[in-house]
């Protein structure tokens, strides 16, 4: 009995220290992580403006401008977390601004290079899930080009071809019109000719 007692006193004494030694610690750990210069804080600043303007022009659609933004910022921020997010913005800045097929397979490059280095957290949504639909999407949208490539002599050729037969068929129907105003001008004549005797 005696020894269930002195470990009931044991704990709570043992729990007290170990939360007097946590108070201690967890303040010291803080103070190994170093203080920042004035030159690093500089930095966060001027990357955090830099995203802001390139979150900026991406929300009023200037995709061309959010794009050289972020992949500035992908490339010179010391962040490496910032690194990357820039990346996944300028992905997105690119495929929304892509208005040619090059541009579009360019913008799944920089797309690739993003999840190549995005890590996996099952936890959060993964943009990475998006994939398939880009590249079916790509898919899709080479091949409406070259359609469109294929078809537009064909159309250019059926439009002038029926420009012409329009051009025909108003020359065909101011003919008409003037033979008919001829013949409404002799009727007119004769009618006069025929009431004056």
């Amino acid at each position: 009995m005696k020894k269930s007692n002195r470990l009931e006193t044991r704990i709570p004494v043992l729990l007290c220290v170990l939360a007097v030694a946590l108070c201690y610690w967890v303040p010291g750990c803080a103070h190994f992580r170093g203080k920042q210069s004035a030159a690093e804080l500089e930095a966060q600043r001027d990357a955090a403006i830099k995203w802001n303007e390139g979150f900026k022009a991406f929300e009023e659609g200037d995709y061309e401008t959010s794009a050289e933004i972020f992949d500035s910022l992908s490339r010179q921020a010391e962040d490496e977390a910032l690194r990357r997010r820039a990346l996944y913005a300028a992905a997105c800045s690119h495929l929304l601004g892509s208005r040619t097929a090059r541009e579009f397979d360019q913008a799944l490059e920089t797309w690739k290079l993003w999840k190549e280095m995005a890590p996996y957290q099952q936890d959060f949504e993964d943009p990475r899930m998006l994939d398939i639909l880009l590249q079916r999407h790509a898919t899709c949208y080479k091949e409406a080009q070259r359609s469109r490539q294929r078809l537009k002599p064909h159309n250019e050729a059926a439009l002038r071809k029926r420009l012409e037969e329009k051009d025909k068929e108003i020359t065909e129907l101011k003919q008409r019109l003037d033979a008919l105003e001829t013949l409404h001008r002799e009727i007119q004549e004769k009618k006069k000719g025929v009431s004056s005797p």
